[in-house]
């Protein structure tokens, strides 16, 4: 699989998760309104920034929560960002996100903004936790991602990279 394919099927695989945790806020009646870059940064903008780190502003840019959602009483509203594991990584016992993205969620957070992070391990299995709440275990430096990816293959995003453990998130029962 070349990069673009990578790309690509890790674009559907977090649409796909997205897709689902929308359903089932919209079946507890929520609201909700898709707020990710992929909704209005052109296609040619996105391509130029995507390579560009350590930028603040492009960080918030691209980094911007999935999802706007708001209560059924229309009187709080939330920003969610939805992580999807792919096959390769369900049965092990991390979450991976980008540094930056975390890093992100962590400033919206931090200026009285209600972000969640969700992760969606297996299809319908959602972990959930606000960005202060996660405590990363390990994280890899840009060197350290080309290295691995001169090792095992190009997949992933080839940006820096935190990973979670799983148990420390508290799992979602959907009813």
């Amino acid at each position: 699989m070349n990069e673009t394919e990578d790309r690509e099927a890790r674009f559907k695989l977090g649409n796909e998760a997205k897709e689902r945790f929308k359903e089932y806020l919209k079946e507890k009646g929520y609201i909700i309104i898709d707020s990710g870059m992929e909704n209005w940064i052109p296609d040619f903008f996105h391509k130029i920034i995507r390579s560009i780190h350590n930028n603040k502003t492009i960080d918030f840019v691209r980094y911007f929560p999935d999802l706007i959602l708001l209560n059924k009483s229309k009187t709080n509203i939330a920003l969610i960002e939805v992580k999807a594991t792919s096959k390769k990584y369900r049965e092990g016992e991390n979450f991976a996100i980008e540094t930056a993205s975390l890093r992100n969620m962590q400033m919206l957070e931090e200026m009285g903004i209600n972000v969640l992070i969700v992760f969606e391990n297996k299809p319908y299995e959602f972990y959930m936790a606000k960005p202060s709440d996660i405590k990363v275990f390990k994280s890899y430096t840009i060197n350290e991602i080309r290295n691995i990816r001169l090792l095992y293959g190009k997949n992933g995003s080839g940006t820096p990279m935190s990973l979670i453990k799983k148990k420390s998130i508290r799992r979602l029962i959907l009813d």
